[in-house]
């Protein structure tokens, strides 16, 4: 057997077929390939962002434009308390409600941290649910801090970001 060129191993590993659907013919497949991009607006809305260990990662909101609330010149006004490293042990792969006591603390009622889509230029993205506003700072085991600053308490908030060691392991908040 011949090796295969470096451009048909490219091909192999970025296209995917997908089953096949029972209301199609048997003679045609659905074939997706990365080459083909991501879905349309996937890219909008994000707000890129340095950490003082002078890494890239980018933030978003779901239900407003991040970006154009942080040039207002407004920091988020904190509804509740300024609290300072809530202890909390965010793995990849794990998502849900918080403790009640970090919920008691942080506002946080939902998070979930995954992969990245396949179309980012990251690796993790970090998705909360707050009930008020905060600018929240994310420490993950690295150490390095990632600040998503939620102006408003409606819909879901993101951080994408690298990381060798990616669990959130504390949260600030003020």
């Amino acid at each position: 057997m011949s090796p295969l060129s470096s451009t048909s191993q490219k091909h192999l590993t970025q296209t995917h077929t997908l089953p096949r659907a029972s209301h199609l013919s048997t003679s045609q497949n659905i074939t997706m390939s990365s080459d083909q991009g991501p879905p349309a607006g996937a890219q909008v809305g994000w707000y890129d962002q340095t950490t003082i260990n002078d890494e890239k990662y980018r933030v978003k909101a779901e239900e407003y434009d991040i970006q154009e609330a942080a040039g207002s010149g407004d920091a988020p006004a904190a509804n509740g308390p300024s609290f300072k490293d809530v202890a909390v042990n965010w793995r990849v792969g794990t998502e849900g409600a918080p403790s009640k006591d970090v919920q008691e603390q942080t506002s946080i009622t939902y998070y979930s941290l995954k992969k990245a889509p396949w179309y980012s230029i990251y690796t993790y993205e970090l998705t909360i649910i707050a009930k008020d506003t905060y600018k929240f700072q994310f420490t993950d085991e690295e150490p390095d801090t990632y600040t998503l600053d939620v102006y408003q308490n409606s819909g879901s908030h993101y951080v994408q970001y690298s990381s060798k060691a990616p669990t959130i392991v504390k949260i600030s908040g003020n």
